[in-house]
């Protein structure tokens, strides 16, 4: 992501289904229901995020998560690292850890795809 707030070409292209989803009015999002999408959001781009970009994708799919986004998302991230779902690579870089069993897997996604499909639907 360059500094000028001008997403790359891949950048977009990643997060253009987030896009799609957005809403004007958006919606709160917290607790589990917040850790699962930031760890599908990883699940489905494996590579490592940085804080502002989750916070982005986030905010483009229409999810309010507060004034101090870096901070909710940080611990939120803290808690997946807890349960061995996200990996800390950097300061303020995460990923997705390879070994989450499927059925961990599976419900994450389900779980975040019921939640954006709730957003589409507003």
């Amino acid at each position: 992501m360059e500094s000028d707030g001008v997403r790359s070409g891949s950048t977009e292209r990643r997060m253009g289904w987030a896009e799609s989803i957005g809403r004007s009015h958006p919606e709160v999002l917290f607790g589990v229901e917040l850790r699962y999408v930031l760890t599908d959001l990883m699940l489905r781009d494996p590579r490592v995020w940085r804080v502002r970009e989750l916070a982005d994708a986030l905010r483009r799919g229409g999810f309010d998560i507060g004034e101090q986004a870096s901070r909710t998302i940080s611990g939120a991230l803290r808690a997946e690292i807890d349960h061995g779902r996200v990996d800390r690579v950097g300061w303020g870089q995460y990923r997705a850890t390879r070994h989450i069993p499927g059925s961990t897997r599976r419900r994450i996604r389900a779980r975040a795809a019921a939640r954006w499909r709730r957003m589409a639907g507003r």
